[in-house]
């Protein structure tokens, strides 16, 4: 998670539901990487405002620590 956030929404406007993903622990990634730390809050802010500008609404939160990221889960209603 520490990596580049992924931002191609491709395929996004059939979905009915949706996931933005986020590191496990940010502040780990700011003390490791300021850009890359950067980058994963300008792409999620971008993602955000996309899905809600679009009906979709936070519904819940899955926490995948062996992974060490995490993902907002978004449905449309």
């Amino acid at each position: 998670a520490s990596g580049a956030p992924a931002q191609d929404p491709g395929g996004l406007l059939e979905a009915a539901a949706l996931r933005i993903e986020i590191p496990a622990d940010i502040q780990r990634v700011k003390a490791r990487d300021i850009a890359a730390a950067r980058t994963w809050r300008e792409t999620t802010r971008r993602a955000f405002l996309w899905s809600l500008e679009r009906g979709y609404r936070v519904v819940g939160f899955l926490a995948a620590d062996e992974a060490d990221r995490g993902f907002y889960l978004l449905e449309r209603r």
